[in-house]
């Protein structure tokens, strides 16, 4: 796990498959940059100990509030976990959310905010699937649809409406 940052405001970033935390490091260091004090997971043998591991490592670092973001299978994590946690978190970011590793408890029992971003003709997170998976919300989603293929940290850097997104739902979420 990378940590950087300071602040009360915390996020846990996961990332795709075939990633690490290295994997976010251009976003890790904007978003500290802002403000935010963040953890970026490499995923443990065990996926279901991978997020929790770094909520709690935020908060015993002074973060009051969390948001989970996450990437294509690292969204799907973000999407399943984020009800498991306690105390919830304030907010989820699930970016070509693809449900690799589906755990516990599932999106059903989150109750706080989503912020989902796809593009329309992504191969690896097809539409149908991704507002599948986050339909399974209780309370749906913010979702914004993107022209192309871009799939997870890709649609990040390269979709111009992304990162605004992202900072104006930080903002909501976190404060």
């Amino acid at each position: 796990m990378l940590l950087l940052g300071s602040g009360s405001k915390g996020i846990v970033l996961a990332p795709q498959i075939d990633g690490n935390a290295c994997s976010w490091t251009d976003e890790m260091h904007r978003l500290a940059k802002a403000g935010y004090r963040v953890a970026v997971v490499s995923y443990e043998d065990d996926r279901s100990k991978s997020l929790p591991a770094a909520v709690r490592v935020l908060r015993a670092n002074g973060a009051a509030k969390v948001v989970l973001m996450g990437a294509s299978a690292g969204g799907g994590l973000v999407v399943d976990q984020a009800g498991g946690i306690s105390p919830a978190p304030v907010g989820v970011i699930a970016v070509s959310p693809v449900e690799v590793w589906p755990q516990r408890p599932g999106p059903e029992a989150y109750r706080g905010p989503v912020l989902l971003l796809e593009s329309k003709s992504d191969p690896s997170a097809p539409l149908s699937d991704v507002k599948a998976l986050v339909g399974r919300h209780p309370g749906g989603a913010e979702s914004l649809y993107f022209d192309g293929d871009d799939h997870g940290y890709s649609l990040v850097m390269l979709q111009h409406k992304a990162r605004p997104a992202i900072d104006a739902f930080l903002k909501k979420t976190l404060g």
